[in-house]
This record gives structure tokens, C-alpha cells and sequence, in this order.
């Protein structure tokens, strides 16, 4: 067996929330968007299968949410994420996993 066929690339939380939204993180990772965007390129030319794991925070199935919302510097957001709202540079192709999780 290959190297490449037990080889997965996996994105986790490449979400507005997290990226385009928050311009600490731009500032902090200031090549992140070329960088995964090179990366998910190669993987997708290798037929390298890619695996999108996106946050998905609710009411209902996050534990954590009303706390979150109770903190004052959070007063005022929106649904903490909801939906998809992946960045362009790394938007999902037909046939890639997505997986969403409730929490951290």
C-alpha cells in the first residue's frame, strides 16, 4: 500500500467566523489563505481524498452555547457559526466529506 492512499487531508473550521471575520487571526497567519489554498490544490491533483470538518454550533446540540453567549465579549454576536459558511479558498467540491461537529 502507498503512502498516498493512506493519506487524508483534512480542514478543519476554515469558516468566516474564524478567518475572514476575525482579523486577529488574518493578521497572526498572514499566509494561511495561499497556504491552504496550495495545499488543497495538491491534494486535490494527488486524488488525495479531503475531509471538511465544519463547526456547527446550536442551542440545541452545543453544550457549551449558552454559556458562550452569557460572556460579555460576546454580547451582541450572532449565532456563534451556523450553516456553511466556508471561505472561498476553501470551499468544498462535489464528493468531499463534510463533516460538522457541535463542538470544539
Amino acid at each position: 500500500m502507498s503512502l498516498i492512499s493512506k493519506t487524508v487531508l483534512i480542514l478543519v473550521d476554515i469558516q468566516t467566523d474564524y478567518w475572514s471575520q476575525a482579523p486577529e487571526i488574518m493578521e497572526a497567519f498572514p499566509h494561511f489563505e495561499e497556504n491552504v489554498a496550495r495545499v488543497l490544490h495538491g491534494a486535490r491533483a494527488a486524488k488525495i481524498p479531503v475531509i471538511h470538518v465544519r463547526a456547527q454550533y446550536d442551542e440545541l446540540k452545543s453544550p457549551f452555547y449558552r454559556q458562550f453567549k452569557s460572556l460579555k465579549r460576546n454580547a451582541g454576536k450572532p449565532t456563534i457559526v451556523a450553516g456553511d459558511h466556508s471561505e472561498p479558498f476553501a470551499m468544498p467540491l462535489e464528493g468531499e466529506h463534510i463533516i460538522s461537529k457541535p463542538t470544539w
